[in-house]
């Protein structure tokens, strides 16, 4: 039975499931890009195993199609609206992570995890925020 080989050297790794359906989503809310222009763009989504490929799909898809139900979940949950420049420098890690815990039914531990992580790891300053 043949191994999966490895990327090529000069590939950065691929980002995980979540990190690449969080750029997705910028790609398509910040940026204005059409979703499948987007897809088509990024090469670390071939990188994946199948069934992470998929769970991208179905996250980003779930994020887009449900943002004004998230959205209002997430509104109603804050203290106070995050300024314009925070809101966009967390709120569609915010939105992954409702739609993970609202509609895909992952597992809140799971879910909080990897948004935290995210968080921590390229939205610094919003772990908090996140993990609340």
């Amino acid at each position: 039975m043949a191994t999966p080989s490895a990327p090529p050297a000069d590939l950065p790794p691929a980002p995980g499931a979540r990190g690449l359906a969080l750029e997705l989503v910028e790609a398509v809310l910040l940026r204005r890009r059409p979703l499948d222009e987007a897809l088509e763009a990024t090469d670390a989504l071939a990188r994946l195993e199948p069934r992470d490929r998929a769970f991208v799909r179905l996250l980003v898809a779930t994020v887009l199609r449900r943002r004004g139900q998230i959205d209002d979940a997430l509104n109603s949950c804050l203290g106070r609206k995050l300024t314009p420049k925070a809101a966009r420098q967390a709120q569609d890690l915010l939105r992954l992570g409702a739609a993970q815990l609202l509609f895909l039914k992952t597992p809140p531990h799971a879910a909080v995890d990897r948004m935290v992580a995210l968080a921590t790891g390229r939205r610094r300053g919003y772990a908090g925020l996140t993990n609340a």
